[in-house]
């Protein structure tokens, strides 16, 4: 097979982002709730998250609950449910003693009706992702699909209006990480599969992402991460880079922040993608990367991934493959190929190989392109 141009793409930039379903009623009220008792944590609950999806801005609760306890309630609901988009927190209460009146922060009466319409658009859009899934596919598989869903259809967009919700990821498929994370946990509500939402630091900027519990371990999932397109772009290519990872190769480049409602222990790579997918090398052997490289082709996939154990063998193939040009040894190439992009990930050290078909001559020598980086603020 003739020598195509290689071009490399590097991966891995800091995307930097700011940063179950009720159905709300349709009767619109400023009235205070029904009282429920303040020493009950989950009644309490209820109580506020019944107030928020039905645009009440008033919830009234007997006793004098703490105002911490509303604040970790009030997060709670918040990140418990990314389909009430509108809810944002509580702003005052007051209290004689006996009944304690929490405001809640909603939008006007002016606003509440395309607050209703969006909501509907959201569970249809939910709804249209869940219908493809097999009724009978594993816990993972509805997992892969949504993560897979979300990266192929959803643009990172670091101004979009409503880049930080469910709404934008689904709905105007632009959104930041909130946005993702928020889809994510959504469907994965729907799917009755246990996820959360963590934000914290990575890369140096603020961040969100999830966690999911798959056969009983928990896993991290960065969906923005592997949504590698940037504004503007053609390029469809999304990546499983942190799809179903474990704590070491998570906290490489995240930190958790404080005040995390629940930080799981993720130690178990089981159900990693790479993992799963027989697509994880211990160590470079070519033998063994050919097979896994030319099974993928094989299979009408293109790019092709595999995830190595150390830098050691990620580097060992880099040189082999790319400096050496031995990926131009391997049979099942398709013939239409004059060349091909590598895309290199060292946290987790992954490799990606895109084959290109320009139907123009090959370069003799390889080339270098450089990756466009996403410098949203």
């Amino acid at each position: 097979m003739k020598r195509g141009k290689i071009g490399i793409l590097l991966l891995c930039a800091a995307w930097i982002c700011s940063g179950c379903a009720y159905v709300p009623g349709t009767e619109q009220s400023s009235e205070s709730t029904a009282l429920y008792s303040g020493r009950d944590k989950r009644q309490l609950y209820q109580a506020i998250y019944e107030a928020a999806s039905n645009f009440r801005e008033h919830v009234s609760v007997s006793g004098e609950p703490e105002s911490s306890l509303i604040s970790e309630i009030c997060q709670q609901i918040n990140a418990d449910h990314p389909e009430i988009f509108w809810f944002s927190g509580w702003s005052a209460s007051s209290t004689d003693g006996s009944v304690t009146d929490i405001q809640l922060k909603i939008p006007p009466q002016s606003e509440q009706h395309e607050c209703r319409y969006m909501y509907q658009q959201l569970l249809d859009a939910a709804e249209a992702i869940r219908k493809d899934i097999p009724e009978h596919a594993s816990d993972y598989e509805k997992a892969l699909t949504v993560h897979d869903y979300l990266t192929a259809h959803t643009r990172y967009d670091a101004q979009a209006e409503h880049g930080a919700d469910a709404y934008g990821c689904l709905v105007e498929h632009t959104a930041f990480c909130e946005g993702y994370s928020r889809a994510f946990l959504l469907l994965m509500n729907q799917l009755e599969i246990p996820a959360g939402l963590s934000s914290g630091m990575a890369s140096g900027v603020g961040h969100m992402w999830n966690y999911i519990q798959l056969d009983g371990d928990y896993y991290w999932v960065d969906v923005t991460w592997d949504d590698t397109r940037i504004e503007g772009a053609d390029d469809e290519q999304c990546n499983h880079y942190y799809c179903f990872i474990n704590d070491d190769l998570l906290m490489q480049s995240h930190s958790l922040g404080s005040g995390q409602l629940y930080i799981p222990e993720c130690s178990s790579m089981k159900m990693n993608y790479f993992m799963q997918n027989g697509l994880y090398l211990e160590q470079y052997d070519y033998e063994a990367v050919r097979a896994v490289i030319e099974t993928q082709l094989q299979q009408g996939k293109n790019p092709v991934e595999l995830m190595f154990d150390s830098k050691a063998s990620y580097d060992a193939a880099l040189h082999d493959l790319f400096d050496e040009n031995n990926i131009w040894t391997f049979d099942s190439f398709p013939a239409d190929s004059d060349g091909c992009v590598y895309s290199g990930c060292e946290n987790p050290f992954v490799l990606r190989i895109d084959l290109t078909s320009s139907g123009e001559p090959a370069d003799a020598e390889p080339t270098e392109s450089e990756a466009p980086v996403n410098d949203a603020a």
